[in-house]
């Protein structure tokens, strides 16, 4: 993902106002082989080591987010609490 977000930053690209992929959950998919929590903290880690290489705007939204997402389901990531996930949130967007 970071690859193609980088190609897309130094060349032509376009972003299409869609999603074009379908993505469906069930006890069969691909998403069902792990576990929720190992989900969440896959997530996590994407999205904080591609903020810690790339911190451009839209890779601090896409951090953002998962935060918010990551709080939301409150999620338990290893070595974070909730009120860290939410003091990195407030830090990264100054926005309650």
């Amino acid at each position: 993902m970071q690859e193609i977000y980088n190609l897309l930053t130094k060349g032509k690209g376009y972003l299409f106002a869609f999603e074009g992929g379908v993505y469906t959950r069930h006890k069969g998919g691909i998403s069902s082989m792990i576990s929720e929590e190992t989900q969440f903290q896959i997530s996590y880690d994407i999205a904080s080591e591609w903020y810690r290489i790339t911190p451009d705007e839209n890779i601090k939204m896409f951090y953002a987010d998962t935060l918010q997402w990551l709080i939301n389901r409150e999620a338990k990531i290893a070595g974070e609490s909730r009120a860290s996930l939410i003091w990195k949130l407030f830090w990264l967007t100054r926005d309650i």
